[in-house]
Protein backbone atom coordinates (compact mmCIF):
# COMPACT_ATOMS: atom_id res chain seq x y z
CA UNK A 1 0.00 0.00 0.00
CA UNK A 2 1.34 3.46 -0.93
CA UNK A 3 0.81 6.22 1.60
CA UNK A 4 -0.35 9.49 0.04
CA UNK A 5 -0.60 12.51 2.31
CA UNK A 6 -3.85 14.44 2.15
CA UNK A 7 -4.09 18.20 2.34
CA UNK A 8 -5.54 17.89 5.85
CA UNK A 9 -2.50 15.87 7.00
CA UNK A 10 -0.12 18.34 5.34
CA UNK A 11 -1.79 21.28 7.09
CA UNK A 12 -1.65 19.41 10.42
CA UNK A 13 2.05 18.61 10.03
CA UNK A 14 2.85 22.17 8.93
CA UNK A 15 1.00 23.47 12.00
CA UNK A 16 3.20 21.25 14.27
CA UNK A 17 6.34 22.49 12.55
CA UNK A 18 5.28 26.12 13.14
CA UNK A 19 4.76 25.30 16.84
CA UNK A 20 8.24 23.81 17.09
CA UNK A 21 9.83 26.82 15.37
CA UNK A 22 7.99 29.28 17.64
CA UNK A 23 9.02 27.25 20.75
CA UNK A 24 12.68 27.27 19.68
CA UNK A 25 12.65 31.02 18.97
CA UNK A 26 11.01 31.72 22.35
CA UNK A 27 13.62 29.67 24.22
CA UNK A 28 16.39 31.41 22.29
CA UNK A 29 14.95 34.81 23.21
CA UNK A 30 14.73 33.82 26.94
CA UNK A 31 18.35 32.67 26.81
CA UNK A 32 19.52 35.88 25.13
CA UNK A 33 17.75 38.02 27.74
CA UNK A 34 19.21 36.00 30.62
CA UNK A 35 22.72 36.38 29.18
CA UNK A 36 22.24 40.12 28.81
CA UNK A 37 21.33 40.40 32.50
CA UNK A 38 24.45 38.57 33.68
CA UNK A 39 27.51 40.55 34.88
CA UNK A 40 30.43 40.67 32.49
CA UNK A 41 33.44 38.41 33.02
CA UNK A 42 35.59 41.41 33.94
CA UNK A 43 33.30 42.26 36.90
CA UNK A 44 33.59 38.78 38.46
CA UNK A 45 36.42 38.60 40.99
CA UNK A 46 36.87 34.84 40.78
CA UNK A 47 36.77 32.95 37.46
CA UNK A 48 35.82 29.72 39.28
CA UNK A 49 32.43 28.46 38.11
CA UNK A 50 30.48 26.41 40.65
CA UNK A 51 28.74 23.44 39.13
CA UNK A 52 25.07 23.07 40.06
CA UNK A 53 24.50 20.33 42.61
CA UNK A 54 21.82 17.79 41.86
CA UNK A 55 19.49 17.77 44.85
CA UNK A 56 17.93 14.62 46.24
CA UNK A 57 14.19 15.16 46.54
CA UNK A 58 12.36 14.14 49.70
CA UNK A 59 8.72 13.13 49.68
CA UNK A 60 6.02 14.80 51.77
CA UNK A 61 5.84 12.13 54.48
CA UNK A 62 9.41 10.90 54.44
CA UNK A 63 10.79 9.77 57.80
CA UNK A 64 14.56 10.00 58.29
CA UNK A 65 16.64 8.41 61.05
CA UNK A 66 18.79 11.16 62.57
CA UNK A 67 20.61 8.96 65.12
CA UNK A 68 20.24 5.36 66.26
CA UNK A 69 22.23 3.88 69.14
CA UNK A 70 22.21 0.31 70.47
CA UNK A 71 25.53 0.87 72.37
CA UNK A 72 27.10 -2.33 71.03
CA UNK A 73 30.19 -0.39 69.87
CA UNK A 74 30.41 2.31 72.51
CA UNK A 75 28.35 5.34 73.44
CA UNK A 76 27.68 6.28 69.82
CA UNK A 77 25.88 9.64 69.54
CA UNK A 78 25.80 10.16 73.31
CA UNK A 79 28.06 11.32 76.12
CA UNK A 80 27.55 10.66 79.82
CA UNK A 81 27.54 13.19 82.65
CA UNK A 82 30.33 13.31 85.24
CA UNK A 83 28.54 10.88 87.57
CA UNK A 84 25.88 8.19 87.74
CA UNK A 85 25.45 7.34 84.06
CA UNK A 86 27.64 4.91 82.18
CA UNK A 87 27.72 2.24 79.50
CA UNK A 88 27.74 -1.28 80.93
CA UNK A 89 28.39 -4.67 79.39
CA UNK A 90 26.08 -7.48 80.38
CA UNK A 91 27.46 -10.76 78.98
CA UNK A 92 25.28 -13.76 79.68
CA UNK A 93 22.15 -11.60 79.90
CA UNK A 94 21.83 -10.94 76.18
CA UNK A 95 18.34 -12.36 75.87
CA UNK A 96 16.96 -9.49 77.96
CA UNK A 97 18.57 -6.71 75.94
CA UNK A 98 16.78 -5.47 72.75
CA UNK A 99 19.98 -4.70 70.84
CA UNK A 100 22.54 -7.12 72.29
CA UNK A 101 24.67 -7.26 75.44
CA UNK A 102 25.67 -3.59 75.97
CA UNK A 103 23.29 -1.07 77.48
CA UNK A 104 23.22 2.40 79.06
CA UNK A 105 22.77 2.48 82.84
CA UNK A 106 21.53 5.60 84.62
CA UNK A 107 21.31 5.74 88.41
CA UNK A 108 19.86 8.12 91.00
CA UNK A 109 21.37 11.40 92.17
CA UNK A 110 22.88 12.50 95.46
CA UNK A 111 22.55 16.20 96.16
CA UNK A 112 25.97 16.34 97.85
CA UNK A 113 27.94 15.41 94.76
CA UNK A 114 25.40 16.02 92.00
CA UNK A 115 23.87 19.47 92.50
CA UNK A 116 23.44 20.06 88.76
CA UNK A 117 21.53 16.84 88.04
CA UNK A 118 24.42 15.31 86.11
CA UNK A 119 22.95 11.79 86.42
CA UNK A 120 22.27 11.94 82.70
CA UNK A 121 23.49 11.14 79.21
CA UNK A 122 22.98 13.39 76.19
CA UNK A 123 23.81 14.03 72.53
CA UNK A 124 27.43 15.05 72.31
CA UNK A 125 26.91 16.96 69.04
CA UNK A 126 24.28 19.32 67.64
CA UNK A 127 21.80 18.05 65.06
CA UNK A 128 20.12 20.21 62.43
CA UNK A 129 16.36 19.56 62.69
CA UNK A 130 15.18 22.87 61.23
CA UNK A 131 13.69 21.24 58.10
CA UNK A 132 11.55 18.66 59.92
CA UNK A 133 7.83 18.92 60.54
CA UNK A 134 7.97 16.84 63.70
CA UNK A 135 10.47 14.62 65.52
CA UNK A 136 10.13 11.30 67.34
CA UNK A 137 12.17 9.35 69.88
CA UNK A 138 11.71 5.60 70.33
CA UNK A 139 13.61 3.56 72.92
CA UNK A 140 13.41 0.67 75.40
CA UNK A 141 13.95 0.85 79.16
CA UNK A 142 13.99 -1.63 82.03
CA UNK A 143 13.71 -1.17 85.81
CA UNK A 144 15.42 -4.13 87.52
CA UNK A 145 13.76 -5.81 90.47
CA UNK A 146 17.11 -5.75 92.28
CA UNK A 147 18.17 -2.15 93.17
CA UNK A 148 15.86 -0.51 90.64
CA UNK A 149 13.89 2.74 90.84
CA UNK A 150 11.48 2.84 93.77
CA UNK A 151 7.85 3.93 93.92
CA UNK A 152 7.47 7.56 92.80
CA UNK A 153 11.00 7.91 91.38
CA UNK A 154 11.27 8.96 87.73
CA UNK A 155 13.44 9.74 84.73
CA UNK A 156 12.85 12.35 82.02
CA UNK A 157 13.56 12.93 78.34
CA UNK A 158 14.64 16.50 77.59
CA UNK A 159 15.62 18.50 74.50
CA UNK A 160 17.74 21.59 73.90
CA UNK A 161 17.57 23.94 70.91
CA UNK A 162 20.75 25.85 71.87
CA UNK A 163 23.50 23.21 72.14
CA UNK A 164 22.60 22.16 75.70
CA UNK A 165 22.59 25.56 77.38
CA UNK A 166 18.90 25.22 78.27
CA UNK A 167 16.71 22.10 78.45
CA UNK A 168 12.98 21.55 77.94
CA UNK A 169 11.25 18.55 79.47
CA UNK A 170 9.48 16.45 76.82
CA UNK A 171 8.24 13.44 78.78
CA UNK A 172 8.50 11.98 82.29
CA UNK A 173 8.17 8.34 83.37
CA UNK A 174 7.40 7.61 87.02
CA UNK A 175 7.73 4.20 88.65
CA UNK A 176 4.19 3.14 89.66
CA UNK A 177 1.54 0.59 88.74
CA UNK A 178 0.32 2.61 85.73
CA UNK A 179 3.66 3.54 84.14
CA UNK A 180 6.36 0.91 84.74
CA UNK A 181 7.33 -1.56 87.44
CA UNK A 182 10.48 -3.16 88.85
CA UNK A 183 9.84 -6.41 86.99
CA UNK A 184 13.02 -6.92 84.87
CA UNK A 185 10.91 -6.32 81.78
CA UNK A 186 11.72 -4.03 78.87
CA UNK A 187 9.13 -1.34 78.15
CA UNK A 188 8.94 0.50 74.83
CA UNK A 189 8.54 4.29 74.79
CA UNK A 190 7.55 6.36 71.74
CA UNK A 191 7.62 10.16 72.06
CA UNK A 192 6.51 12.64 69.38
CA UNK A 193 8.04 16.15 69.50
CA UNK A 194 6.02 18.93 67.89
CA UNK A 195 7.28 22.38 66.90
CA UNK A 196 4.83 23.93 69.39
CA UNK A 197 6.79 22.29 72.22
CA UNK A 198 10.31 23.46 71.35
CA UNK A 199 12.03 25.35 68.54
CA UNK A 200 13.54 23.13 65.82
CA UNK A 201 17.01 24.58 65.21
CA UNK A 202 20.42 23.62 63.85
CA UNK A 203 21.66 23.12 67.44
CA UNK A 204 19.25 20.45 68.67
CA UNK A 205 20.17 17.81 71.27
CA UNK A 206 18.45 15.17 73.43
CA UNK A 207 19.13 14.28 77.06
CA UNK A 208 17.99 11.45 79.36
CA UNK A 209 18.12 12.44 83.03
CA UNK A 210 17.43 10.64 86.30
CA UNK A 211 15.27 12.01 89.10
CA UNK A 212 15.72 9.01 91.40
CA UNK A 213 16.80 9.73 94.96
CA UNK A 214 19.65 7.30 95.58
CA UNK A 215 22.87 6.65 93.69
CA UNK A 216 22.24 2.90 93.82
CA UNK A 217 18.80 3.14 92.16
CA UNK A 218 19.47 2.09 88.57
CA UNK A 219 17.56 1.96 85.27
CA UNK A 220 18.65 0.62 81.85
CA UNK A 221 17.99 2.30 78.46
CA UNK A 222 18.72 0.83 75.01
CA UNK A 223 18.01 1.05 71.25
CA UNK A 224 17.37 4.81 71.05
CA UNK A 225 16.04 5.88 67.63
CA UNK A 226 15.81 9.64 67.00
CA UNK A 227 13.90 10.38 63.77
CA UNK A 228 12.38 13.31 61.90
CA UNK A 229 9.61 13.59 59.34
CA UNK A 230 9.82 16.04 56.44
CA UNK A 231 6.79 18.27 55.91
CA UNK A 232 7.57 19.47 52.39
CA UNK A 233 10.12 19.09 49.55
CA UNK A 234 13.59 20.37 50.41
CA UNK A 235 13.24 23.05 47.70
CA UNK A 236 10.10 24.54 46.19
CA UNK A 237 9.80 23.53 42.51
CA UNK A 238 9.74 26.44 40.05
CA UNK A 239 6.98 26.83 37.49
CA UNK A 240 8.38 26.38 34.00
CA UNK A 241 7.29 25.27 30.57
CA UNK A 242 10.77 24.04 29.73
CA UNK A 243 11.62 20.36 29.95
CA UNK A 244 13.50 19.29 33.12
CA UNK A 245 17.13 18.18 32.95
CA UNK A 246 16.51 14.89 34.75
CA UNK A 247 13.65 12.39 34.87
CA UNK A 248 11.18 13.02 37.69
CA UNK A 249 11.47 9.47 38.98
CA UNK A 250 14.55 7.34 39.42
CA UNK A 251 14.43 4.08 37.47
CA UNK A 252 14.27 0.95 39.58
CA UNK A 253 17.42 -1.14 39.71
CA UNK A 254 15.55 -4.39 39.12
CA UNK A 255 12.82 -5.18 36.58
CA UNK A 256 9.25 -5.08 37.80
CA UNK A 257 7.36 -8.26 38.47
CA UNK A 258 5.43 -9.70 35.57
CA UNK A 259 3.16 -12.61 34.85
CA UNK A 260 5.59 -13.98 32.28
CA UNK A 261 6.50 -17.68 32.52
CA UNK A 262 9.47 -18.57 34.73
CA UNK A 263 12.73 -19.56 33.07
CA UNK A 264 12.78 -22.97 34.69
CA UNK A 265 10.10 -25.39 35.94
CA UNK A 266 8.58 -24.33 39.25
CA UNK A 267 8.24 -27.84 40.58
CA UNK A 268 11.02 -30.36 41.16
CA UNK A 269 10.45 -33.84 39.67
CA UNK A 270 9.93 -36.75 42.05
CA UNK A 271 12.69 -39.35 42.40
CA UNK A 272 10.51 -42.10 40.95
CA UNK A 273 7.01 -42.31 39.52
CA UNK A 274 4.04 -42.57 41.86
CA UNK A 275 1.76 -45.61 41.72
CA UNK A 276 -1.30 -43.50 41.03
CA UNK A 277 -1.60 -40.00 39.55
CA UNK A 278 -1.33 -37.20 42.10
CA UNK A 279 -4.01 -34.53 42.35
CA UNK A 280 -1.36 -31.79 41.94
CA UNK A 281 2.37 -31.67 41.11
CA UNK A 282 4.50 -33.06 43.91
CA UNK A 283 7.15 -30.97 45.65
CA UNK A 284 9.70 -31.86 48.29
CA UNK A 285 8.67 -30.34 51.60
CA UNK A 286 12.28 -29.58 52.47
CA UNK A 287 12.89 -27.12 49.62
CA UNK A 288 14.56 -24.14 51.36
CA UNK A 289 13.84 -20.47 50.78
CA UNK A 290 15.43 -17.13 51.62
CA UNK A 291 13.35 -14.60 53.56
CA UNK A 292 14.15 -10.96 52.72
CA UNK A 293 12.89 -7.52 53.72
CA UNK A 294 10.69 -6.35 50.86
CA UNK A 295 11.96 -3.24 49.07
CA UNK A 296 10.48 -0.76 46.63
CA UNK A 297 12.01 2.26 44.88
CA UNK A 298 10.04 4.62 47.17
CA UNK A 299 11.88 3.39 50.29
CA UNK A 300 14.52 5.72 51.76
CA UNK A 301 16.45 3.37 54.07
CA UNK A 302 19.41 4.97 55.82
CA UNK A 303 18.85 8.14 53.72
CA UNK A 304 19.30 6.32 50.40
CA UNK A 305 16.98 5.25 47.60
CA UNK A 306 19.43 2.52 46.55
CA UNK A 307 18.08 -1.03 46.91
CA UNK A 308 19.52 -3.19 49.68
CA UNK A 309 18.84 -6.90 50.06
CA UNK A 310 18.61 -7.85 53.74
CA UNK A 311 17.92 -11.52 54.50
CA UNK A 312 17.26 -13.12 57.87
CA UNK A 313 19.77 -15.59 59.26
CA UNK A 314 20.78 -17.34 62.47
CA UNK A 315 23.12 -15.10 64.47
CA UNK A 316 25.54 -18.06 64.56
CA UNK A 317 26.25 -20.19 61.50
CA UNK A 318 25.45 -23.36 63.44
CA UNK A 319 21.81 -22.30 64.05
CA UNK A 320 21.99 -23.61 67.64
CA UNK A 321 19.18 -23.59 70.17
CA UNK A 322 18.71 -20.21 71.87
CA UNK A 323 20.44 -18.14 69.16
CA UNK A 324 19.01 -14.81 67.99
CA UNK A 325 17.74 -14.11 64.47
CA UNK A 326 19.27 -11.13 62.67
CA UNK A 327 19.50 -9.59 59.20
CA UNK A 328 22.53 -9.49 56.93
CA UNK A 329 23.31 -9.04 53.25
CA UNK A 330 21.65 -11.84 51.26
CA UNK A 331 24.05 -14.63 50.27
CA UNK A 332 22.51 -17.66 48.62
CA UNK A 333 25.48 -19.84 49.63
CA UNK A 334 24.97 -19.16 53.38
CA UNK A 335 22.87 -22.07 54.56
CA UNK A 336 22.07 -20.35 57.85
CA UNK A 337 19.97 -18.00 55.64
CA UNK A 338 17.93 -20.99 54.41
CA UNK A 339 14.52 -21.69 55.95
CA UNK A 340 11.60 -24.02 55.49
CA UNK A 341 7.97 -23.64 56.52
CA UNK A 342 6.12 -26.33 58.46
CA UNK A 343 2.51 -25.30 58.80
CA UNK A 344 2.63 -22.01 60.75
CA UNK A 345 6.20 -22.56 61.94
CA UNK A 346 9.44 -21.23 60.36
CA UNK A 347 12.31 -23.69 60.73
CA UNK A 348 16.07 -23.42 60.00
CA UNK A 349 17.00 -25.65 57.08
CA UNK A 350 20.15 -26.75 58.94
CA UNK A 351 18.30 -27.63 62.16
CA UNK A 352 14.80 -28.81 61.43
CA UNK A 353 14.22 -29.78 65.06
CA UNK A 354 14.30 -26.06 65.99
CA UNK A 355 11.67 -23.37 65.34
CA UNK A 356 11.55 -19.58 65.39
CA UNK A 357 10.12 -18.45 68.74
CA UNK A 358 9.00 -15.01 69.95
CA UNK A 359 8.35 -15.84 73.61
CA UNK A 360 11.00 -13.29 74.71
CA UNK A 361 9.92 -10.57 72.22
CA UNK A 362 13.24 -10.96 70.44
CA UNK A 363 13.09 -13.73 67.85
CA UNK A 364 15.15 -16.79 68.80
CA UNK A 365 15.34 -20.40 67.61
CA UNK A 366 14.16 -22.91 70.19
CA UNK A 367 13.29 -26.58 70.38
CA UNK A 368 10.11 -27.14 68.34
CA UNK A 369 7.07 -27.58 70.54
CA UNK A 370 3.75 -28.52 68.91
CA UNK A 371 1.82 -26.90 71.77
CA UNK A 372 3.74 -23.60 71.73
CA UNK A 373 1.70 -20.64 70.47
CA UNK A 374 4.84 -18.44 70.34
CA UNK A 375 6.26 -20.61 67.55
CA UNK A 376 3.29 -20.06 65.25
CA UNK A 377 2.94 -17.14 62.83
CA UNK A 378 0.13 -15.58 60.82
CA UNK A 379 0.87 -14.36 57.29
CA UNK A 380 -1.10 -11.34 56.11
CA UNK A 381 -1.67 -9.49 52.81
CA UNK A 382 -0.82 -11.86 49.94
CA UNK A 383 -0.11 -14.70 52.37
CA UNK A 384 3.15 -16.62 52.54
CA UNK A 385 4.58 -17.44 49.10
CA UNK A 386 7.97 -17.99 47.46
CA UNK A 387 7.12 -15.96 44.35
CA UNK A 388 8.69 -12.75 45.70
CA UNK A 389 5.26 -11.21 46.44
CA UNK A 390 5.16 -9.20 49.65
CA UNK A 391 3.48 -10.32 52.88
CA UNK A 392 3.48 -9.44 56.57
CA UNK A 393 4.43 -11.82 59.38
CA UNK A 394 2.48 -11.57 62.66
CA UNK A 395 2.34 -13.50 65.91
CA UNK A 396 -0.44 -16.07 65.92
CA UNK A 397 -3.84 -14.28 65.77
CA UNK A 398 -2.39 -10.81 66.48
CA UNK A 399 -2.36 -8.59 63.40
CA UNK A 400 -1.37 -5.49 65.42
CA UNK A 401 2.15 -6.85 66.02
CA UNK A 402 4.73 -7.37 63.29
CA UNK A 403 7.88 -9.46 62.76
CA UNK A 404 10.59 -6.89 61.94
CA UNK A 405 13.85 -5.21 62.92
CA UNK A 406 14.17 -2.03 65.03
CA UNK A 407 14.38 0.73 62.40
CA UNK A 408 15.89 1.33 58.96
CA UNK A 409 17.73 -1.94 58.27
CA UNK A 410 21.45 -2.39 58.85
CA UNK A 411 23.73 -5.39 59.14
CA UNK A 412 23.44 -7.42 62.33
CA UNK A 413 20.12 -6.01 63.55
CA UNK A 414 18.13 -8.47 65.66
CA UNK A 415 14.55 -9.37 64.75
CA UNK A 416 11.72 -8.84 67.20
CA UNK A 417 7.97 -8.44 67.55
CA UNK A 418 6.90 -4.77 67.67
CA UNK A 419 3.77 -2.71 67.02
CA UNK A 420 3.00 -2.73 63.29
CA UNK A 421 2.67 1.08 63.27
CA UNK A 422 6.35 1.33 64.15
CA UNK A 423 7.35 -1.13 61.42
CA UNK A 424 5.24 0.77 58.86
CA UNK A 425 6.94 4.06 59.85
CA UNK A 426 10.34 2.52 59.06
CA UNK A 427 9.13 0.70 55.88
CA UNK A 428 10.09 -2.66 57.38
CA UNK A 429 6.72 -4.38 57.78
CA UNK A 430 6.78 -6.39 54.54
CA UNK A 431 8.80 -9.49 53.60
CA UNK A 432 9.17 -11.66 50.54
CA UNK A 433 10.66 -15.10 49.93
CA UNK A 434 12.22 -17.03 47.08
CA UNK A 435 12.86 -20.73 46.57
CA UNK A 436 15.37 -22.08 45.82
CA UNK A 437 17.69 -19.42 47.35
CA UNK A 438 18.79 -16.99 44.62
CA UNK A 439 19.42 -13.59 46.20
CA UNK A 440 23.15 -12.99 46.30
CA UNK A 441 24.46 -9.67 47.59
CA UNK A 442 23.09 -6.16 47.17
CA UNK A 443 22.27 -5.19 43.55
Amino acid sequence: MIFRPTQQRVRKHMHCMYCIVIFMLTNHLHYALSVADRPSQSSISSPKQEQPQEKEWRTLEEKVTITFDDFENGKGSYETGPTNAKLVDRPGDEQHTPGGSSIMKITGIRESNDPDNTASFYHKQDHDVSSYFHLSVNFFFMNPSDRGYEQGESFVLEASSNSGNDWTELERWTMDEDSFKDDDRFYEADVTIERSKIEFTENFRLRFRSNAGGSKDRLYIDDIAFSGKMSRPSQKPTDSTRPTHYPSRFPTSIPSESLAPTKSPTKNPTDYPTQTPTQSPTKRKTDPFQLKLWWTSDYFWQESFVEKRWCIECAGQSCSEGQMIEIDECKKSKKHQWWIKKGRKIVPYKRQDLCMDYDKRLITIEKCDAASETQKFTFDKDGFNTNKNRFEIHPMNNLNKCFTNSHHPARGERLKIVDCKRAVNHDTNFWNAISPPQWNGHP
